[in-house]
């Protein structure tokens, strides 16, 4: 009778191990996951803790579940939706990456992409002069030549800050004060995509030159 119980306690443990691996590879079919992720959604559909270790084990030995292939995947997407570093380590935070593999994937991604430039390249899209300009290898930025020739006569700049309303332009506190509110408003978008604020504030000032 002992031996009966074991035997279908064995039977059960097998079957919830194969279970909670196809609920582990369906997550997978829909996109790669964390370590965590994985545990938590696992967890989640009530099967025991043996089990999701046994599986997670599983997965990462054959290389389907890594967490930092997982970093770097959501490091790369996150620099291509021009994201800045402090975002995306709290991204990496939220999903479960341990610290050391976080700073390790950031340390090299960044590297790779330059921090500066990405939050230049933001900035203009932002300010919608991404169509008009251009960044050059030194991370110059250049007002392309087909737009420079629609400057207004002995003028060789475009400035984003500067209101269009004569009325604010004549008046020299409220064009101080419009210049100052957009300035601003810039900063804080570029903030709030995770670019460090020594960053943030070298990009807008050399916007603020063009």
């Amino acid at each position: 009778m002992e031996t009966d119980m074991r035997e279908r306690r064995k039977v059960r443990r097998k079957n919830g191990q194969e279970d909670a691996r196809e609920a582990a590879l369906r997550l997978l079919d829909y996109r790669d996951r964390s370590v965590s992720e994985m545990r938590s959604r696992l967890a989640g559909k009530s099967y025991s803790a043996e089990e999701i270790e046994k599986v997670i084990s599983d997965l990462m030995e054959c290389g389907l579940l890594d967490d930092r292939r997982f970093a770097e995947l959501l490091v790369r997407s996150g620099i291509s939706a021009g994201k800045g570093r402090f975002v995306l380590a709290r991204r990496l935070k939220e999903k479960g990456i341990d610290p050391l593999t976080a700073e390790q994937v950031l340390d090299k991604m960044m590297e790779e992409e330059d921090e500066g430039m990405l939050c230049l390249r933001r900035a203009l899209s932002i300010c919608g002069l991404s169509g008009c300009c251009e960044i050059g290898e030194d991370g110059e930025i250049c007002l392309l030549q087909e737009e420079a020739s629609t400057l207004p006569p002995g003028t060789d700049a475009l400035d984003y800050f500067e209101p269009q309303d004569e009325s604010i332009r004549s008046d020299r506190n409220a064009r101080y004060r419009y210049r100052e509110k957009e300035k601003a408003r810039l900063i804080r978008r570029l903030l709030s995509a995770g670019f460090s604020p020594g960053i943030v504030y070298d990009v807008v000032r050399r916007i603020e030159q063009l």
